[in-house]
């Protein structure tokens, strides 16, 4: 641990690292040329391993470690993970006409023989299945050589106005002969769910239907995007006439978010590094205080990415941030560096020994800043949400990297350039009239009201609190897309016309000896508490409403209505086992229905069994439209489970990562802080200066919090690191400005050691800020509304920081100060003339 005390060496660093420091910069002096040289070799042996560099989005990354997650993953072992599905919506004159209705059956025929497709659904579909089937008043006999391609129009039109009289509320769907595996409650929903929520029974026309392929769920993320993208073609390849297609799908979407994360944001990329270069060459006029700099951003960036691929980290969309975070550190960096070399060069001519003087002079300031800045980053590693540990991992080492290289190549380039210089100097941001008459006033204000400016900032912290309790936590596919992406705006008509088609299947697992009375009771219990939900998707048969929930409880019941003699067989009803029921009438139960042509299928899809019946799921289908329904529905799942089971999948699984989201903020917001606040005391050696550090700090995260409520901004995969990211980034300033008004308290009193500390810091900490925030803020102009608004949110957070640390935090610092002069405990000479407020 390095502590920052004053050993009557004039620089407030120990001996021993004042001894090291001398040996390092005469190293640098000597052999800046090999350092120059050793790092561009390092470099170009990363550049390799940059090839190996994609972006990777998958939503799944975001699901945290958490029990319900696991468990809908033990879920899947058992019985397969869902069908992915992409939608085809169809459009046309009437989607109902045979000419159409054919066109959309070559849709579902197209998709269902491609590879990777497990299923598929359509009205086309369920008209051309029904054609087989043929039913002589006792039995049902399938032919497959019919179908829909070679019946007659009138035929079809006749076929199809028989398909849609099922939605007739008025007709007893009971009393209708179906197909022994077709329900006739699932037969209803799956028409209406077809159909837009604006058609009516009677209708024999409508604008729109859809087309669902199910892409099996079991396969990586990038053969499912694979898979989408060539159903996509395949189908944008059949030359239809009657019926236009559009199609979106969670994998086509996040397929298309790669590629936008590289493509779309390589002009925001080139917008920032434009702005950097023209502030730099602004604050200092000469051309390599712009391309020295940019050398090192370049380095650092090819280190940051390098050391991820050699790491095994999986880049995403979120992780393209990343880069203005190096952008905006690593000029932070070197301007320090830039600026107080150019002061020692007003001392010392000769830019070897100046660079020396420069690096001894901010070490302990920016030693500080990097290690609680990388610190604030690497609580990341608490969250249970892998890309956000791997976010903040990547974090730490782009610090990391600009930190190394400011230390590094740029004062050894830098000493081999203005070796041939006969003046080194140049005319900086500091010197120009604007600016110093600007930092003047800034100064002066805070000396002359102290009381106002901590007034004005009492208020608006207050309105920043009362903002930062009533932030939304949100979570989507909707966060890395742009709104008018075609597959996205297919999406809002979906969620518009086609309400059915959006259902949500959550699941309710059970384990272990499923085959015994008391867990197949349970079943049965389960099954009625789930469908008392308001949330579960309804139909209605002989004028009973039947939830859209599948267990072994509704296979039983439907195989004692196929067969009654079952019941007395294994002494079971259709409310569950009868008293003498036992685990061998249940065993031989199961066996019954896993065998059974008819409802083996659904049997198997509700009960696993490997060497024993082992695990079984009540699947419920569910329809909620924001994340307070949804957290309901979790409440209502989990209060059926009971201690039985375990409610999980769906919109749980989304609920889950929202709570994950929060945990995490409140969890590294915490860990930064406290580990901030141990670290700067026991440098400094003073709790309250090390604790009062941290106040603008605190008071900027506020303002940030408040500021996203204000603009409608919620915390999502990318703004939930604000906290850590302000941390991270704001203290520099307060370490900055706390270290140089301590050297400057060696020989002046406490106000007018802090006017000079802004005066003289004023340049390098707000050319830093102006940078950092050029670098964040153009990640506003993003098409991709995560990036956008990470771009706002951390704009917000480095103006908030610099004005706080710069112009609201010396006041505090005085305060103490005097305070501690008052009290006889402070430090620092005595200053002649004036009080000690002046």
């Amino acid at each position: 641990m390095v502590v920052i005390e004053d050993n009557g060496n004039g620089n407030g660093l120990p001996r021993p690292v004042e001894s090291f420091l001398n040996s390092y910069t005469r190293f640098l002096r000597r052999r800046a040329e090999f350092v120059v040289l050793a790092l561009v070799v390092l470099t170009a042996a990363f550049v390799p391993v940059l090839q190996q560099m994609r972006f990777e989005t998958d939503l799944e990354q975001f699901l945290p470690e958490d029990p319900v997650i696991d468990a809908d993953r033990r879920a899947e072992g058992f019985f397969g993970a869902p069908a992915d599905p992409q939608y085809f919506l169809v459009s046309g004159p009437n989607v109902l006409a045979p000419a159409a209705l054919r066109e959309e059956l070559n849709i579902t025929l197209q998709a269902r023989y491609i590879e990777g497709v497990t299923e598929t659904l359509s009205l086309a579909g369920l008209l051309d299945e029904a054609a087989r089937w043929e039913f002589d008043g006792a039995n049902w006999t399938r032919h497959p050589d019919r179908g829909l391609l070679n019946m007659s129009d009138a035929e079809v039109v006749a076929l199809r106005d028989l398909a849609l009289s099922v939605l007739d509320p008025g007709l007893d769907l009971s009393a209708l002969p179906l197909p022994p595996a077709l329900e006739p409650g699932d037969l209803r929903l799956l028409v209406s769910s077809l159909l837009p929520g604006d058609f009516r029974p009677g209708d024999t026309g409508a604008p729109s239907t859809v087309v669902i392929a199910g892409i099996n769920g079991s396969l990586s993320p990038e053969r499912r995007k694979d898979v989408s993208a060539l159903l996509s073609d395949r189908v944008g390849a059949l030359g239809l006439r009657e019926i236009r297609v559009s199609t979106t799908s969670t994998s086509l979407l996040t397929r298309e978010v790669d590629r936008a994360t590289v493509h779309d944001n390589l002009p925001i990329a080139l917008v920032i590094v434009v702005t950097v270069c023209t502030i730099l060459a602004l604050a200092l006029h000469h051309w390599s205080y712009v391309l020295l700099p940019l050398a090192c951003l370049a380095m650092a960036a090819i280190w940051t990415f390098g050391s991820a691929m050699l790491l095994g980290i999986r880049l995403i969309a979120i992780d393209i941030a990343v880069i203005p975070l190096i952008v905006g550190l690593g000029v932070d960096y070197v301007i320090h560096v830039s600026l107080r070399y150019q002061e020692e060069l007003e001392r010392e001519r000769r830019p070897g020994r100046a660079m020396s003087n420069a690096l001894v002079a901010i070490f302990s300031s920016m030693s500080l800043a990097v290690l609680t800045t990388l610190a604030a980053f690497l609580t990341s590693v608490f969250t249970g949400i892998q890309p956000i540990r791997e976010f903040g991992l990547l974090c730490a080492l782009g610090v990391g990297s600009c930190a190394l290289l400011a230390a590094t190549f740029y004062p050894a380039a830098r000493i081999l350039l203005d070796r041939r210089r006969a003046d080194a100097r140049v005319r900086t941001l500091r010197n120009t009239r604007l600016f110093t008459h600007g930092m003047a006033l800034g100064a002066g204000a805070v000396r002359r009201f102290p009381a106002a400016v901590v007034v004005a900032v009492m208020v608006l912290t207050f309105g920043g609190l009362l903002g930062a309790f009533h932030l939304r936590t949100e979570f989507g596919v909707e966060d890395f897309v742009q709104p008018d992406w075609p597959a996205m705006r297919t999406v809002e008509r979906l969620r518009e016309e086609f309400p059915g088609a959006s259902m949500y299947q959550s699941v309710i697992l059970l384990e272990g000896d499923i085959a015994n009375p008391a867990t197949l009771w349970a079943i049965f219990n389960i099954t009625e508490r789930a469908g008392e939900s308001r949330f579960v998707v309804r139909s209605t048969v002989g004028g009973t409403d039947i939830p859209k929930v599948q267990s072994a409880a509704t296979v039983v019941r439907r195989a004692l209505a196929q067969d009654p003699a079952l019941a007395s067989r294994f002494n079971i009803s259709g409310t569950g086992p009868l008293p003498a029921c036992g685990p061998d009438d249940v065993a031989g139960l199961f066996d019954h229905l896993r065998a059974n042509q008819t409802f083996g299928e659904a049997f198997g899809q509700v009960v696993h069994r490997g060497h024993r019946y082992d695990a079984a799921v009540v699947r419920v289908y569910s329809f909620v439209r924001d994340t307070a329904q949804g957290r309901e529905l979790y409440r209502e799942l989990s209060e059926a489970a009971g201690g039985a089971g375990t409610a999980t999948g769906g919109t749980i699984l989304t609920i889950r990562t929202l709570d994950a989201f929060r945990d995490s903020q409140i969890s590294s917001t915490v860990v930064s802080v406290v580990f901030a606040a141990l670290f700067l005391v026991a440098v400094y050696r003073k709790p309250v200066l090390g604790l009062l550090s941290l106040l603008p700090v605190a008071l900027s995260a506020i303002w940030v919090l408040g500021t996203m409520f204000v603009l409608s901004i919620s915390l999502n995969a990318l703004t939930l690191t604000v906290t850590a990211l302000t941390i991270g980034l704001g203290i520099d300033y307060t370490i900055y400005i706390t270290q140089r008004f301590r050297q400057e308290m060696a020989c002046k009193r406490p106000a007018p050691a802090m006017h000079d500390t802004i005066m003289n810091l004023g340049a390098p900490i707000f050319l830093s800020a102006l940078t950092t925030w050029a670098g964040f803020g153009v990640l506003a102009l993003s098409p991709m509304p995560l990036t956008q608004q990470f771009g706002v949110v951390s704009a917000a957070t480095i103006g908030y920081s610099f004005l706080l640390g710069t112009f609201v935090f010396p006041i505090f610092l005085v305060a103490l100060e005097v305070w501690k002069r008052r009290r006889g405990r402070g430090g620092g000479a005595p200053a002649t003339g004036g009080d000690e407020g002046e």
